[in-house]
């Protein structure tokens, strides 16, 4: 029976995030996200962000609602949420994508970016010239 609750959102950046913004935001959820047992991963790029939390579904949705108030974004929008067997990001508080993340992270990612639909793995999917690798993230 599935137990991990996964809610993946996207919202619009009150300005375009920085390396110090981004930095900032990973060391606040890393903290906070290993004392309730919740992973996940961030993906921005210049004015969206995306991002997918797991864990307990009361704790995800309080999490959510703690995030939706932030001002650094605004105009957030659930595109899945789900239960799951396991988690999908379950080796990261929080994972970050910055263009430069390995195969593991970037397969994750891409399967999301799947189950999320058209319009957000077009705005968050870039394809790569690499040989032998399928695409990347926008950072």
């Amino acid at each position: 029976m599935p137990d991990i609750f996964q809610l993946t959102y996207t919202s619009t950046a009150s300005h375009p995030p920085g390396a110090q913004d981004c930095s900032e935001i990973l060391a606040k959820s890393r903290r906070n996200n290993s004392k309730f047992d919740v992973t996940g991963v961030l993906v921005h790029n210049t004015t969206h962000f995306l991002q997918t939390i797991e864990g307990p579904e009361l704790i995800v949705r309080i999490l959510y609602d703690r995030i939706s108030k932030d001002p650094l974004h605004h105009t957030l929008s659930i595109v899945d949420a789900c239960m799951l067997e396991r988690r999908q990001f379950g080796g990261w508080a929080m994972a970050y994508d910055d263009g430069n993340s390995g195969p593991v992270l970037r397969g994750k990612i891409e399967t999301l970016l799947e189950r999320c639909g058209p319009p957000v793995k077009a705005q968050f999917w870039v394809p790569s010239t690499h040989a032998g690798h399928t695409g990347s993230i926008t950072h």
